[in-house]
């Protein structure tokens, strides 16, 4: 049994959810909704917390494939694969390779993560506020979109498709594309390919940063849609 133990400070941290907390406390102080529940404090930490992860997985990920295109530099004719020839694997270090690999899931995961609480803050301050959201996940989705000014969510079913494979399916590993020379590309497949022309079966570093920027917007757009939510719930009716 735990009868002693040490809590971690956690000063600073992404200040996403403050904003939103001010504005809630303002209408709760103007006495026009009731204070905020435990329930979405708690929440609010959870989202904060993952905030903190992403950027620091997403740090990690940018200089690890940094590194795996310098060491790239030294491959020769014999190592690339075409559609008409193998070639030999390139050898890379176990270490960089894996850790890649491993930040490429946590990202996928994060992500996915983060946005569900999200969805479910979303949700609770809707209710919060006495404007419940009626009907189950495809309601709240709809009515998510709508409140992101129509925006679109491409990002997201990418982003879901991709992490239920990593999460339930199977397990990524990597390629580079030199289709161009002194152009590479990480390229995160799903199985051995003899070619490249089924987009399902692998995916590019450059859709992860799309993704990246997709859910960027999405949680500003978000901040703002709830900030404004609070205040227009603290406005005097009649």
């Amino acid at each position: 049994m735990v009868t002693r133990w040490l809590h971690l400070q956690m000063l600073g941290g992404d200040p996403w959810i403050l904003p939103i907390w001010t504005a809630a406390n303002e209408a709760s102080q103007a006495g026009t909704i009731q204070p905020l529940t435990d329930e979405l404090g708690e929440l609010g930490l959870h989202i904060s917390i993952r905030l903190e992860i992403l950027p620091r997985v997403a740090q990690r990920i940018i200089h690890e494939t940094s590194e795996l295109y310098e060491a790239a530099k030294g491959h020769r004719p014999e190592h690339v694969f075409t559609e008409t020839a193998q070639g030999f694997a390139f050898p890379v270090n176990d270490d960089l390779k894996y850790q890649l690999i491993a930040d490429i899931d946590a990202l996928l995961f994060e992500v996915n993560a983060c946005w569900e609480l999200m969805r479910k803050l979303f949700r609770l301050v809707r209710a919060h506020i006495g404007r419940p959201i009626a009907g189950g996940r495809d309601k709240v989705t709809d009515e998510l979109r709508a409140a992101l000014a129509g925006g679109g969510d491409e990002w997201f079913r990418w982003l879901d498709r991709h992490r239920n494979f990593v999460a339930h399916e199977g397990t990524p590993y990597l390629a580079i594309d030199v289709t161009n020379d002194g152009r590479r590309e990480l390229l995160v497949i799903k199985e051995n390919p003899t070619t490249f022309a089924d987009p399902d079966k692998f995916f590019r570093y450059s859709e992860l940063v799309e993704v990246a920027r997709g859910f960027a917007g999405a949680k500003q757009a978000l901040q703002t849609h709830l900030i404004g939510l609070f205040r227009q719930s603290n406005v005097p009716q009649g």
